[in-house]
């Protein structure tokens, strides 16, 4: 009986071995489970950085080439539905923002990214554009998200202010302006400042400074100020009423590399009215008054007098 047993262990195992190995020699001969039905998609934005251009009354507009690659069953319909967002609040269009895919193929779009008026070139933005496809089933979903950076390009605008830069004196006085860069670019900028017509007042006598040549590292929307000195010429005259003309101009460093080179100009009269006599031409002249008037009027006074009508002399009375 024990002897049956253990014949019957071995005689099961085989069995069992021969079972177990049959069914894996089935499982290899079947044919391998289909593919997966769940499509793979990617998304690409090229270049992964633009620039856009704003200025200070037009928008900035960058645009960015992108596609979206599907790999899928063939003979599955699907369609992508493509949004954009910045980080910004920027606005952003899509064309197309839908695609359909029949087959599987890269389909190309365009994003277009608004940066506003003004806006400072110190910004960075963050475009997100996300595709989400669907099958015509709904039966699965898939999505894809890609990135790219937009930049701001400077921009530079400035203008030469003054709260008064008309005024009024007597002649030859001296007269001081106050003189305002303000920056409207969107960037930092520096400035040279300068007397367009120097040499033409200089040829009149007159004197003109600045308190300073250069405005430096003015930020955006922000103003220097500075000090313009003039001083007329020491002309004496009786009676004048005469306007002459200051050119202030400005020139943009920053602008010196860029399509074109800014530069700003604001006019500053200086108007003369009354009377100035130069204190040496004034005792030259008195000295010269006397020089030519103590002699002449002895003269005239002898003049006068040779001249003068006697007066009768009365008849002496006769003697008795």
């Amino acid at each position: 009986m024990r002897c049956k047993a253990l014949l019957g262990a071995p005689a099961f195992l085989a069995v069992a071995f021969m079972a177990f190995g049959g069914m894996a020699s089935l499982a290899a001969a079947a044919p391998s489970p289909s593919p997966n039905p769940i499509p793979a998609m990617a998304l690409y934005l090229t270049p992964s950085g633009v620039t856009a251009e704003p200025t200070n009354v037009k928008v900035g507009v960058a645009t960015i080439s992108g596609s979206l690659v599907m790999d899928k069953i063939p003979g599955e319909r699907l369609i992508a539905n493509l949004k954009g967002t910045t980080d910004r609040g920027w606005p952003v269009q899509i064309s197309p923002s839908n695609l359909v895919f029949q087959n599987n193929k890269a389909s190309a779009f365009s994003v277009t990214v608004a940066v506003p008026v003004a806006t400072s070139a110190n910004q960075v933005g963050l475009v997100t554009v996300e595709a989400d496809a669907m099958s015509n089933t709904n039966a699965f979903r898939v999505r894809s998200i890609a990135q790219a950076l937009i930049t701001v390009a400077p921009y530079y605008v400035f203008y030469i202010n003054s709260p008064m830069p008309f005024k009024e004196i007597t002649p030859a006085k001296t007269v001081v302006f106050d003189v305002e860069i303000d920056n409207w670019g969107n960037s930092e900028d520096s400035y040279e400042i300068s007397i367009q017509n120097q040499e033409e007042l200089a040829q009149k006598g007159w004197t003109v400074s600045l308190s300073t040549s250069t405005a430096m590292r003015v930020g955006a929307m922000q103003a220097k100020y500075l000090k313009m000195t003039v001083q007329p010429a020491f002309t004496s005259t009786f009676y004048k009423t005469e306007s002459t003309v200051i050119f202030v101009q400005g020139r943009s460093l920053g602008s010196v590399n860029s399509i074109e080179e800014k530069t700003a100009v604001l006019p500053f009269i200086v108007y003369e009215r009354g009377t100035y006599l130069d204190p040496a031409f004034t005792g030259f002249s008195v000295g010269l008054l006397l020089l030519i008037g103590v002699p002449s009027g002895i003269a005239i006074r002898k003049f006068y007098r040779h001249f003068r009508p006697k007066k009768p002399v009365p008849d002496e009375e006769p003697e008795e």
